[in-house]
């Protein structure tokens, strides 16, 4: 028998007919829903799905923009060097010792125990007292020698890089006052290190050697190989000393020449470079990797002589294009905002983000964010900041080293003497040869050492332009090309070449755009001859207004000039800008900025003009 609604002879009732409807229309809603959520799944399953990219999104490359250290044969010490870096140098120094010392003296002392026993534990004894014999003794002697070389390089080597430090620390120590003219000092024997340093190894060395063999003595030369090369070490270690000595005046003087001129304009360079760097490297880093980073990593200590992080690849404008682009690909980003750069700069974000965004102010909120263009613009300026400051640093050490020839020529003549009186040679008779020699070529020659003299004192005290700079010499418009003692190389607005004698500079009229501070235009207006005096002013006050608002101007303008002029009145407006004008585009940028506004104000007041603008500077 057929169960009840199943036979279609059978009239099922129409309330069961609507919930058996009801029903399937349940179990189709579910089947449906359950479909939808599959779908929602799979929809979400980034292996499946390729995202879709907004279609204003911009894609970055990822290069990396850092140099890092490779390995090699010749660079194995740098390199070790560079992978551990985050080993503290005084330790790495330490090991290294403890390795090579280990290397060079586990075998002779090995050998020792082998042949001797226990009375290898007075080999080193024999050593000091000079009274060992035998292969095995000459064998730990020359191993215990060169050791103790290599250990007295390591350890005078993190004396002479810490030697800032060490200073600093000691002068502390006994509560003195570091003035300017302290640290210029401390500056200077820092950066001469590397003389000192040489001479103080030498002359260790030559102890250590005179120490673990027979003891030296002066002028008592036994034709000996042996006392032959101690004595050369001793006259390396002595020469090095006289150098030391002339490089110190030599530096003290660039220091000098440098903390007038240069210095505030490399610490700033380098300040922006480190920017880019942290940038950098907070970019390539793993993500858990940055925090850390941006807590630790911090300038290095920079005197301002020289531009540092040269591992940035910042060495072309297209290279400071892909600096701008890899940060952007790295951190995977399409804009910087101020939070960003409060994460990767806990302590000077404000200063970064007024330097990027070149905001003179820092508001609680709305701070425009740094956009990819903007980042890239500023990497280029940078680069084009460097290269300026580099060929003027080199420009200015091609005139330094001529005079540096001069001085370590006299350094090295002294040297030869202290030599000789430390090893008993007579030196009278050469001195004898030299003086007479000295003298006739001085008086021969004597027009040419003043005019050579002259020059010196112009480019190295006087100092009137540098490389690059925007200069005008008796009223001609030059840029500087080059620099050397005896000529400088400028370059004209229409590209030519000049050649200036030295001696002729001497005695010119020379003008430096580039160490100009506020600089101000004038802007000759004609307008209709019935403008008052009274509408001027209004017009003055107006574009004061306006200029005030804008990051170029510093809102100061005064009326130069106000006469008639035929049928029309001459207005002459000085207008201060916010900078030089060293940069021509900016400049003329900054004129069209200034036509602008005049015509807009003009036309509000009802005062009639000629389209007609002059300028002068």
């Amino acid at each position: 028998m057929a169960s009840e609604g199943t036979d279609p002879k059978i009239e099922v009732p129409q309330e069961e007919k609507e919930a058996k409807e009801k029903g399937n229309g349940e179990e189709k809603t579910d089947a449906k829903d359950g479909e939808g959520m599959i779908n929602d799944i799979i929809a979400n399953n980034a292996v499946d799905v390729q995202p879709v990219e907004p279609e204003n999104k911009m894609m970055f490359s990822k290069a990396k923009v850092l140099d890092e250290e490779e390995l090699s044969f010749w660079n194995i010490d740098s390199y070790l060097h560079s992978k551990f870096s985050y080993i503290p140098e005084t330790i790495r120094g330490l090991l290294e010792i403890i390795v090579v010392v280990t290397l060079f003296m586990v075998f002779p002392v090995t050998l020792g125990f082998l042949e001797r026993g226990n009375e290898t534990t007075r080999l080193p004894a024999q050593v000091f007292q000079n009274t060992g014999k035998g292969p095995t003794y000459l064998f730990f002697r020359i191993n215990l020698f060169i050791s103790m070389s290599y250990s007295i390089y390591v350890v005078v080597s993190l004396f002479a890089s810490n030697i800032l430090y060490i200073i600093v620390a000691v002068l502390n120590f006994f509560s003195f006052d570091l003035d300017e003219y302290t640290i210029e000092v401390i500056q200077v024997i820092n950066s001469t290190s590397w003389c000192w340093k040489q001479s103080l190894i030498a002359f260790l060395v030559f102890l250590a050697a005179s120490i673990t063999s027979q003891p030296y003595e002066f002028g008592d030369n036994d034709g000996s190989y042996k006392y032959k090369v101690i004595t050369m070490v001793l006259m390396y270690s002595i020469f090095m000393l006289v150098i030391f000595v002339e490089k110190f005046f030599m530096c003290f003087m660039i220091s000098e020449i440098r903390r007038k001129e240069y210095r505030d304009r490399i610490w700033d360079i380098n300040y922006k470079t480190f920017v880019f760097k942290k940038l950098a490297a907070i970019s390539e880093a793993h993500p858990w990797e940055r925090k850390e980073l941006a807590e630790t990593m911090e300038p290095d200590l920079d005197p301002g002589f020289y531009l540092k992080y040269s591992d940035l690849k910042l060495n072309s404008v297209e290279a400071a294009e892909t600096v701008a682009e890899s940060i952007f690909g790295f951190l995977e980003v399409q804009t910087l905002i101020y939070e960003d750069l409060v994460k990767f700069f806990p302590n000077n974000h404000d200063e970064v983000y007024e330097y990027l965004a070149e905001n003179s102010e820092i508001k609680d909120k709305n701070n425009p964010p740094i956009t990819f263009e903007d980042l890239k613009a500023k990497a280029v300026a940078l680069y084009k900041e460097r290269t300026d400051i580099s060929r003027t640093l080199q420009s200015r050490d091609i005139v330094i080293n001529k005079l540096d020839i001069i001085l370590v020529a006299i350094a090295m003549y002294f040297g030869v003497v202290v030599v000789m009186i430390l090893l008993g040679i007579n030196y009278s008779g050469m001195l004898a040869a030299i003086v007479p020699s000295i003298v006739t070529f001085s008086w021969i020659f004597s027009d040419t050492i003043k005019e050579i003299y002259n020059c010196f004192i112009f480019l190295l005290v006087n100092h009137p332009y540098d490389f690059g700079d925007r200069v005008v010499i008796d009223g001609e418009e030059l840029y500087v090309s080059s620099v050397d003692l005896l000529s400088s190389t400028f370059t004209g607005v229409n590209g030519r070449q000049v050649f200036i004698p030295t001696s002729v500079l001497f005695r010119a009229k020379i003008h430096n755009i580039r160490r100009s501070g506020k600089q101000s235009s004038e802007v000759n207006i004609l307008v209709s001859k019935m403008t008052s005096f009274d509408a001027a002013l209004r017009l003055k006050d107006r574009v004061a207004r306006m200029l005030s608002e804008s990051k170029s101007f510093s809102g100061e303008i005064y009326i130069r000039e106000f006469r008639a002029e035929g049928d029309h009145v001459r207005i002459c407006l000085a207008i201060q800008h916010q900078s030089n004008f060293q940069d021509v585009k900016k400049k003329h940028d900054r004129r069209i900025e200034i036509v602008s506004i005049l015509e807009k104000e003009m036309k509000a007041q009802g005062i009639e003009y000629l389209n007609s603008y002059t300028f002068n500077e």
